[in-house]
């Protein structure tokens, strides 16, 4: 069968989220296939609804 191309969003905003996402891409890599790369990370604000608790940003990456 061949391969396919295939983007991941990645992102996450508890704990330790770098770890987490370099954890979620050696899981690809391991479940499902090569990662050919992985996209420099990104801090963005969350997003929370009038009157909610605050929420730390989130880290956010797409792997290939």
């Amino acid at each position: 069968m061949p391969s396919q191309r295939a983007f991941v969003a990645l992102g996450a905003n508890l704990g330790d989220p770098r770890k987490q996402i370099e954890e979620a891409v050696g899981l690809i890599a391991e479940r499902v296939g090569p990662v050919v790369k992985v996209s420099q990370y990104y801090e963005t604000k969350a997003l929370v609804a009038e009157g909610a608790a605050p929420q730390p940003n989130y880290v956010n990456a797409v792997a290939e």
